[in-house]
């Protein structure tokens, strides 16, 4: 959402760009302090969308960095204008900075991929090509990855399974940046909220079809992964909670089942006690009351949660970034 310009100086491009309407790749990358890697990943990714010979343009989001990424960027974008800058105005988060990305993109295919090189840019054709083959997501799949099993693989397992199970699309890697989707998969998903967020989600949900594509998962020399067992702890509640109704839903089902089993067992001990099957029972009594009262308020809270997030959903309409620069080419927006 780009809610404030600001005049930014840049030099003349000195590289020719396709008009807007012929653009056929962008590349997202968000950074957040990759001064180090940024001009490498300029080279390589330029190198790649030059030789496939078709029109593009790399989208670079600085979200918040201070090591001086955007001073980079700037003088990078003003010697190439396939290359187009933004930076927000504070650390968002990767989900947000790519969500920036998104809505920015103009090409009738979209990459997004992780600004430290982890993802080889190398592997972009393989993505594009399952694109022309009339796919409208394409996931990366990162193979032999040397990650901590209890820290970061059992919880990628989980959340990967759990966005499954709400989506409905089984992939082995949802927490892969390297990604590829049309054009009006990434339209589709700039109409959403603050559920933007989870864009592995969104991008699957708004897709008519979907494959993966094995990637090489390239470690990070120096720097360690930005999602630790905590984040992604948070990052899956937080899925939970915003995208999807399921666990009220639960919570209701379960409190329908106390119900059901608090009447069942009236009707029971009832009918014990007419055929002289059973003796009073202090104890029977209590935990049918238990239940009867437990299953009320289960039911209730599913309710009252369902009715809270669509509550809102209808009105959350507060910015899930605020782009402060913006260049591309010989346009320059503060």
């Amino acid at each position: 959402m780009l809610d404030r310009q600001s005049n930014v100086r840049g030099s003349p491009t000195t590289t020719p760009v396709a008009p807007i309407s012929d653009i056929e790749i962008s590349v997202v990358i968000p950074l957040w302090n990759e001064r180090e890697t940024l001009e490498e990943m300029v080279e390589r990714v330029g190198a790649v969308l030059r030789k496939m010979g078709r029109p593009y343009e790399i989208i670079f989001v600085d979200d918040g960095s201070t090591d001086g990424t955007f001073d980079v960027l700037h003088r990078l974008q003003a010697g190439d204008s396939h290359i187009r800058a933004a930076r927000l105005r504070r650390n968002y988060g990767q989900h947000a900075a790519l969500s920036a990305g998104l809505k920015l993109s103009r090409g009738r295919y979209v990459i997004t991929m992780d600004g430290d090189l982890q993802n080889p840019p190398e592997e972009i054709p393989g993505f594009i090509e399952k694109l022309d083959e009339g796919f409208d997501v394409v996931s990366g799949w990162r193979q032999h990855r040397q990650i901590p099993l209890f820290s970061r693989r059992i919880p990628s397992r989980i959340l990967n399974w759990m966005v499954g199970r709400v989506t409905g699309v089984r992939l082995h890697d949802y927490g892969c940046g390297f990604n590829g989707m049309t054009d009006g998969v990434a339209k589709a998903i700039a109409q959403h909220g603050a559920m933007r967020k989870f864009l592995a989600a969104l991008m699957v949900s708004e897709a008519r079809s979907v494959c993966e594509v094995k990637v090489n998962d390239c470690r990070r020399e120096g720097k360690g992964s930005n999602y630790s067992f905590f984040r992604l702890l948070g990052l899956t509640l937080d899925f939970i909670t915003s995208f999807s109704v399921r666990p009220f839903q639960i919570i209701g089902i379960l409190g329908f089942g106390f119900l059901m089993a608090s009447i069942l067992g009236v009707i029971g001990y009832i009918l014990g006690r007419i055929f002289f099957i059973l003796s009073p029972s202090a104890v029977i009594q209590i935990l049918t009351v238990l239940s009867f009262f437990m299953g009320l308020q289960l039911i209730v809270v599913g309710l009252l949660g369902e009715y809270n997030i669509r509550i809102y959903r209808a009105v959350q309409g507060q910015p899930l970034y605020i782009i402060e620069t913006l260049l591309e080419g010989e346009r320059k927006y503060p």
